[in-house]
């Protein structure tokens, strides 16, 4: 399956004729309030390919950007919280009386 993200903002929006065009490499809108350098969502977009997804930009009919960000779903065993060495380690003790005791605990 797929896990689904999406961040949106209350601004101005998208143009529509920029839409296909923001996650190329140094696009920069054409309206008068665009800033930035044009990397950040390129590099949105190479990281999330890189992890074999795909995300996309629309503009709200209400005003806004929204970015879906849609990326594969792993399976994750679940991780025991100690897991004993399958050898000796060597160790050293401090005790209360303020000597060293060496040994070894398995």
């Amino acid at each position: 399956g797929m896990a689904r993200l999406q961040v949106g903002d209350d601004g101005p929006g998208i143009d529509p004729e920029d839409l296909p065009h923001v996650f190329n490499r140094f696009f920069r809108g054409r309206g008068p309030r665009v800033g930035g350098s044009g990397v950040g969502l390129a590099v949105v977009d190479e990281l999330v390919r890189a992890h074999g997804g795909h995300v996309t930009a629309n503009t709200q009919p209400e005003g806004g950007a929204v970015f879906t960000v849609w990326l594969r779903q792993i399976a994750s065993k679940p991780r025991a919280a100690f897991t004993k060495p399958s050898h000796r380690v060597p160790t050293v003790a401090v005790t209360e009386e303020n000597r060293i005791d060496q040994g070894e605990r398995p």
